[in-house]
């Protein structure tokens, strides 16, 4: 945990465990441990003490409890056996995954219980192997600390990726250097986090719509504007602090997987570098009153305009070398490629021009040593493989998209992400009377009961349903300006999509719920 403790503890402090348990049961009523100091021994000690640094100990300190851990070979990945005993703790797990998410639940447990635990066995293991927020720094920066407790309310809720949007139209948020450039380049990439990070969202007095009274009606309908939304933040993370934020994530048990915008929401790329501003992109360079090239700064909410000249080799180098610094940071751990709202480049170049660009960034992510990639729904039709996922998020593009999409996944075996935005969407309005929050998907708001009361299976037909990894619930930034911003729209949707990717679909009940919040 950082120092910002309090609106931290206050998205953990539940009454009951959430994630709900596929088995609880009270083994002795009335018949109590009283939790002390941990002190863990056996295979899985690490994981105890990871644990302690995401859910603080309610215990009473001046006894000691001892956590035995060991492995069970029988128990699939993240599964676990939890049992409190008159003088111990007993955790066994299939994996050291397994191992840490029973220490949260008996933090959780000593908080419900002020540290005076029934006697209890607990039997769990999740539903879906894919558990993932999204949080999106470019259009508004947060800070290495601000990250640490997403990344720790995540571990608290058992949830095991943070898709981490860190490039688009707005902002460039990760340090690249020129280490590694291939022959006869001589482009400046450090530009990018240079001059890339130091815009973002302007604010909600003008959020520069295309066209604000189409954009702007909804919430106007409902007396509401985004007044109230200031100007987004500036940064980037250097690549030292990514690894150190990779490696915070990781003794969580959390990937976290960086997405690098293609084809389109990737205006910032030609504001840093103007010499890819060529004749085939969403803009071209002007040369300014002292011979520069310069592109301007996009900082609008605006999205679907850009993408970059496809036919400049210069944008197949750029795309080289921030593929090569990205695998220096992650390795082979899948890379998110965007893949949406390529609007205008679609009009312009067509269905196969978005293709063909496409497919080439997939092969040179291959190239490069990333076995999986990541793509919005958009890039269904791309050359994916078995390897691959595809993320679900809308229907509004008609049924005929997601009706190609569930035939692609079928055709190349890929796997599915579902972000419904319609349940999933946390930058989706809690409360219309609030600027923080849009309302595209969700014109009444997004209420936690319609997070929880969601079956993502149910998205797909059958035979698709088989390649569900799992959800993800995004947080996009045009409105975040802050941890108290991201954590008022997160919580307690997140927990409650949290439940809905851990606890089988038979044993959730939105009253039981919110009974345990």
């Amino acid at each position: 945990m950082s120092d910002s403790a309090v609106p931290y503890f206050s998205v953990i402090n539940h009454r009951g465990l959430v994630p709900k348990p596929a088995h609880f049961e009270i083994m002795d009523e009335g018949a109590t441990l009283s939790l002390g100091t941990l002190v863990p021994e056996g295979e899985y000690a690490a994981e105890v003490l990871s644990a302690l640094e995401v859910i603080p100990l309610f215990c009473i300190p001046e006894r000691e409890t001892t956590v035995n851990t060991s492995t069970d070979g029988s128990l699939p990945a993240e599964a676990y056996r939890l049992e409190i005993t008159p003088d111990s703790v007993q955790v066994v797990a299939g994996d050291a995954a397994g191992a840490f998410y029973a220490v949260i639940s008996l933090l959780q447990l000593a908080l419900q219980y002020r540290a005076e635990i029934p006697l209890l066995k607990v039997i769990d293991q999740p539903r879906y192997s894919y558990r993932g927020q999204m949080v999106d720094v470019a259009r508004s920066f947060l800070t290495v600390a601000q990250i640490r407790d997403i990344i720790d309310a995540g571990a608290a809720h058992k949830l095991n990726i943070l898709h981490l949007h860190i490039i688009d139209d707005q902002g460039w948020r990760i340090e690249i250097t020129n280490e590694g450039r291939e022959d006869g380049d001589d482009t400046d990439y450090t530009a990018l986090h240079r001059i890339g990070s130091t815009t973002a969202c302007q604010s909600g007095e003008d959020p520069g719509f295309d066209k604000p009274e189409e954009a702007l009606g909804v919430v106007v309908d409902y007396h509401n504007d985004f007044s109230g939304v200031a100007q987004g933040h500036t940064g980037y993370y250097t690549q030292a602090e990514f690894l150190e934020l990779r490696d915070y994530a990781r003794r969580r048990h959390i990937e976290i997987i960086p997405e690098v915008e293609f084809p389109g929401h990737n205006h910032v790329v030609m504001h840093a570098l103007p010499q890819l501003a060529t004749a085939g992109a969403s803009v071209q360079a002007q040369v300014n009153e002292v011979g520069e090239s310069t592109v301007p700064a996009w900082t609008s909410w605006q999205v679907g305009h850009s993408y970059l000249d496809f036919n400049n080799e210069a944008t197949w180098a750029f795309a080289r070398h921030l593929f090569r610094q990205m695998y220096r940071l992650v390795g082979d751990t899948p890379l998110h490629l965007g893949g949406d709202e390529a609007m205008h480049m679609i009009v312009k170049l067509g269905m196969e021009g978005y293709l063909k660009a496409m497919n080439r960034v997939l092969q040179i992510a291959r190239e490069t040593g990333f076995s999986q990639v990541i793509l919005w729904e958009e890039g269904a039709l791309m050359d994916l493989g078995p390897s691959d996922t595809v993320q679900f998020w809308t229907t509004q593009y008609g049924e005929e998209l997601l009706e190609k999409l569930n035939q692609r996944v079928l055709e190349t075996g890929c796997s599915l992400i579902n972000s419904n935005a319609h349940h999933a969407y946390l930058d989706q309005k809690l409360s219309l009377d609030d600027p923080r929050g849009l309302t595209w998907a969700c014109p009444e708001g997004l209420p936690t009961e319609t997070s929880y009361n969601w079956n993502p299976d149910e998205d797909f037909p059958p035979a698709v349903q088989a390649h569900l990894q799992g959800v993800e619930a995004p947080l996009w930034g045009e409105t975040v300006r802050g941890l108290d911003d991201a954590f008022y729209l997160m919580y307690p949707r997140l927990a409650a999509i949290a439940e809905v990717a851990w606890t089988p679909q038979a044993d959730r009940d939105w009253e039981d719920f919110s009974a345990r919040l």
